[in-house]
C-alpha cells in the first residue's frame, strides 16, 4: 500500500490497487503486441472477469545521473542530471 497516494486514505482494497498496478505494467510493455487493448483495460477496471497475463520486466531503466554520455571504463552513464528540452517532431 506504500505505492498509493496518501490523500486516498486507508480505505482502499489491496486487490483493487494490485489490479491497477498489474494493468499499468501491462500497458507499458515494450513489445506492443503484449499490451492490452483499451477495451480490455476498461473492462478490467470496471470489474469484469478478465484473465490478465503476467507482465514481463521493463526493458528500460532511469539512471540517477544521465547526460547521454556512456562511461567507457565502467559501462555506466555519467552526467549532471540536467533536464533536456526536446523539440517536437
Amino acid at each position: 500500500m506504500e505505492l498509493t497516494d496518501p490523500t486516498l486514505g486507508s480505505n482502499l482494497s489491496r486487490e483493487e490497487v494490485a489490479k491497477c498496478i498489474h494493468i499499468g505494467l501491462l500497458c507499458i510493455q515494450e513489445d506492443a503486441s503484449r499490451r492490452p487493448r483499451m477495451a480490455c483495460v476498461v473492462a478490467a477496471l470496471n470489474g469484469d472477469a478478465i484473465s490478465l497475463p503476467s507482465p514481463t520486466a521493463p526493458h528500460f531503466f532511469l539512471p540517477r545521473e544521465f547526460d547521454g554520455i556512456q562511461d567507457s571504463e565502467t559501462g555506466g552513464f555519467t552526467g549532471t542530471n540536467d533536464i533536456t528540452l526536446l523539440e517536437p517532431r
